[in-house]
């Protein structure tokens, strides 16, 4: 390795903290938030970081992200406004100096503002006044509490008089707040205060800027070291805010003597997440090279020496080749919000292993999952059950987590097929087909039919079956589930069609059927194939409910509106993420009515899919977009090189770069990332700065 290749892994590996000068690996701080493990100095994230840390995985909804400034005075002093403009999105990979949307914190709904200070220093522009403005505008009419994570502000010289005109704007619109009596908490990122963002830390209608009397509402720095715990302000949860962040020093020194005092190390340590998921996926990981093993022995022989908890906790099981997903997440959601304890158990993980087993809508608790892996572990180790696949070592560890937390019911979706999976061993009060098309079929079969043949297989007798709308006509697959719905007795029940009333690509309106009435329902997934996912839930719901599950309407609507699945029609900003990974899913999704201009697609799938179709079908749905080619993390990727050669693009060595490369072209539009649900899960990482766990297809 030469000098040049020995710097530039350097510069992507190692960094020199600004507090103490240590040179740090860049995982070391991106797992300590950016906090230095040294001297607890903190460094400054990035507008998603800071949404991805304060709030609910998937909740954010971006307001105002097609907003774009103007250039009023075509204002040059050695380079244009919008020039500017272009190299600070390049550079900053933000797309203007604040995001602002709309959130939940722990369950609370907020709408949230951040700044980005590598954008123009957060100065203040057209846009983020605009932005702003609607943000305050929302926290008023929604009974939001609003929260502001202000960078260093000033107005910028290029827009003049039309920059410093956004403050009044800005301040006027707070106003609704106090006038609503919602909560406005603002907090200092940075220890520079322009004159625009400083007016974002007075409370609404308050001459001058002084403490707050509530619970703190100003808050420190970032550069800053943390201390004390605090209370959280009235009206948000403190569980979401880590405790260095929580302020309680009434008397510090003055922000520019506080840079310069000596480091403090607990910061760090108390910001720095739990490893312990890390940990155990890596103990888990040697059981990857079994493969997948489609035979029930040896899971049923584990769940024995385990005293079979999954036979004491009633399941809805849920098959389907696309929209089990989706299901699985909307009955797990309306279920919880109908007041019961619920597990919820899905696969692949899409950022961390510990998503796959969820527990009322959180992640298992790291250090109860490692306790039951380190028992499932010995107990193969001493030949007391047989070594068992990834799936099924993860499956069984679901079932111990749940058993131990004391849940009420499972929702538990199908990993490949149904007659021979992992999860085929739970005991059903109800089981679910969402659909069936072309997947797998090296495991499956060939045909329709075979394959639905393969997914009956979670029939059990006696147990009633909901079949989504798309199975409801005569076809080869229907004929399938018919004859082992008759083989083993299993009433069969169709989902009543959901009427469309609106949709987009993140929020569907429909009226559905239940409890023999016609109900509004909102649900916030995207995708024109969602009213089929919410037809299928639905019945599903009131199928429980006739069963004696109790379900009022009014938990319908909260939990299908609560419902949601990241990763699957996600806007994030500029960028579309859907799951997508075969034929069926990418046709769905190019028919999805409501998309916004996809000027780029960034794309990448597995070898064993129609990639080449897939291909194909995006290229006629965006026929003006560019593609960018990644290779999805995963052993049978299909290289960019492959990919380019079937349909020019660009091949790119990176989802992160391709990534990069889509948003610097694509103009007035919108990125889509799809082809396979690992490349979202590394471009959604990429955006949102998360740390992936290592992907593993079963």
């Amino acid at each position: 390795m030469d000098g040049a290749e020995k710097r530039s892994v350097a510069a992507g590996v190692f960094r020199r903290c600004e507090g103490c000068g240590v040179t740090l690996l860049e995982d070391e701080l991106a797992l300590a938030w950016e906090v230095c493990p040294r001297c607890g100095f903190h460094h400054r994230l990035a507008p998603a970081r800071w949404v991805a840390m304060l709030t609910d995985s998937g909740s954010f909804a971006p307001i105002g992200a097609s907003l774009r400034p103007n250039d009023p005075l075509g204002f040059s002093d050695g380079q244009t406004y919008p020039d500017r403009v272009a190299r600070s999105r390049r550079q900053s990979g933000e797309s203007e100096a604040v995001l602002v949307g709309d959130a939940t914190m722990d369950g609370a709904p907020i709408a949230l503002g951040v700044f980005a200070f590598g954008f123009m220093g957060g100065s203040m522009g057209s846009v983020v006044g605009e932005r702003l403005t609607r943000l305050f505008e929302r926290g008023a009419s929604a009974r939001r509490p609003v929260v502001v994570l202000s960078a260093s502000g000033g107005a910028r010289m290029q827009e003049g008089i039309h920059s410093l005109m956004q403050m009044a704007k800005t301040v006027a619109a707070r106003g609704l707040l106090s006038d609503a009596g919602v909560p406005f908490v603002s907090v200092l990122l940075h220890p520079t205060t322009g004159g625009v963002a400083a007016s974002s830390l007075r409370p609404a209608r308050r001459r001058q800027p002084r403490r707050a009397r509530r619970a703190h509402r100003l808050r420190g720095a970032e550069g800053d070291r943390a201390d004390h715990q605090a209370e959280a302000p009235g009206g948000l949860p403190a569980q979401r805010v880590p405790a260095g962040a929580r302020d309680d020093r009434r008397h510090r020194p003055p922000l520019r003597a506080a840079r310069h005092r000596a480091p403090r190390r607990r910061a760090a340590r108390e910001l720095r997440p739990p490893l312990a998921m890390a940990a155990l996926i890596e103990r888990l990981a040697p059981l990857i090279a079994r493969g997948v093993v489609l035979d029930l022995a040896a899971m049923r022989s584990a769940l024995r020496a385990l005293g079979d908890p999954q036979s004491r906790i009633p399941a809805v099981h849920v098959a389907g080749t696309n929209g089990k997903g989706s299901v699985t997440a909307m009955v797990d959601s309306v279920l919880r919000a109908a007041g019961q304890r619920v597990g919820r158990y899905t696969s692949p993980h899409l950022h961390r292993f510990v998503e796959r087993i969820a527990i009322d809508g959180a992640p298992v608790d790291e250090a109860a999952a490692q306790r039951h892996c380190d028992r499932l572990l010995s107990l193969m180790a001493s030949g007391a059950m047989p070594t068992l696949t990834f799936f099924e070592a993860a499956t069984a560890l679901a079932w111990m987590c749940f058993e131990s937390a004391g849940v009420e019911r499972v929702v538990l979706e199908v990993g490949l097929g149904g007659r021979l999976d992992a999860t085929a061993v739970c005991a059903p009060d109800l089981t679910v087909i969402t659909g069936i098309a072309l997947d797998h079929q090296g495991y499956l079969g060939a045909s329709l039919g075979a394959i639905a043949a393969e997914k009956a297989g979670i029939l059990k007798p006696g147990i009633s079956c909901v079949l989504g709308p798309r199975l409801s006509g005569p076809s080869e697959a229907r004929e399938a589930i018919e004859s082992a719905a008759r083989r083993v007795g299993a009433p069969l029940f169709d989902a009543a069609p959901a009427r469309v009333l609106s949709t987009d690509a993140s929020t569907t309106s429909l009226e559905v059927t239940f409890a023999g009435e016609r109900l509004p329902v909102t649900v916030n997934l995207g995708g024109g194939y969602q009213h089929e996912n919410v037809a299928t839930a639905v019945a599903v719901l009131d199928r429980l409910r006739s069963q004696g599950v109790r379900i009022d309407p009014d938990a319908l609507r909260a939990g299908l509106s609560a419902a949601r699945w990241p990763g699957r029609m996600e806007r994030l900003g500029d960028v579309l993420l859907d799951g997508g990974h075969n034929l069926d899913g990418i046709a769905a999704l190019c028919a999805s009515p409501g998309l916004p201009p996809i000027t780029a697609v960034v794309f990448g799938a597995s070898s064993d899919k129609p990639w080449q179709a897939m291909l194909g079908r995006l290229a006629e749905a965006f026929p003006g977009a560019r593609r960018f080619y990644a290779a999805a993390p995963l052993p049978r990727a299909v290289t960019p090189e492959a990919m380019k050669l079937a349909l020019d693009g660009e091949a790119c060595p990176s989802p992160a770069e391709a990534l990069t490369a889509a948003r610097g072209l694509r103009g007035e539009g919108v990125v889509l990332v799809c082809g396979s649900l690992y490349l979202v899960a590394a471009a959604r990482a990429s955006l949102l700065g998360l740390v992936n766990d290592p992907p593993v297809g079963m």
